[in-house]
This record gives C-alpha cells, structure tokens and sequence, in this order.
C-alpha cells in the first residue's frame, strides 16, 4: 500500500473525499477517484509524462461507471492548457 500526505490544503473537493474503514485498525480518508484522475491527467499534460496519461484512463476505466464526469469536466474547464487535457479525456467517454 502506497500513501500520500498531502498539503494542508486538498487539491480536490472534500465533497469527493470518502473514508476508508480499515476494520479495528482505523480508518482514513481518501481523495475521490475524480480529483485522483485529474491529477493524473495533470502530469500527463505539463510533465509530459506517459506513466500518468496510463495511470489516468486506468482509474478512468476500472471507475466509469461511479464517476461523476460532470464535475471533472467542470474541473478540466478551470485548467491552464484546457485544450490538451480536454482532448484527451473526451477521448475516453466518446
């Protein structure tokens, strides 16, 4: 199991954020598929990286059916290089 610590601040909507029970260990808080998919698609278009462009229709296909694409949508729209991360996401729902 990999875990990431972020910011302070969420990078993505709490509204998104599920908590994982981890049975009499505890439990944690996750950040939604949607946000973990538009970070992906993030580092695909800036860093150039293919790993991410994978990782994010990876996430994308296992989860479609669950995914509230209006939102990543609304998300893509607010984004620096919109065109690039536009294209390829609609890519995967068409």
């Amino acid at each position: 199991m990999v875990i990431e610590v972020p910011d302070r601040q969420l990078a993505g909507s709490m509204d998104k954020v599920i908590r994982l029970d981890l049975g009499d260990v505890g439990y944690v808080f996750v950040i939604g598929v949607e946000d973990l998919i538009l970070d992906r698609l993030r580092a695909c278009v800036y860093w150039k990286s293919s790993v991410d462009c994978e990782w994010a229709q990876r996430l994308y296909l296992v989860h479609q059916e669950a995914i509230d694409a209006d939102y990543i949508n609304k998300q893509i729209d607010k984004e620096i290089g919109v065109l690039d991360i536009r294209r390829i996401f609609d890519t995967w729902i068409s």
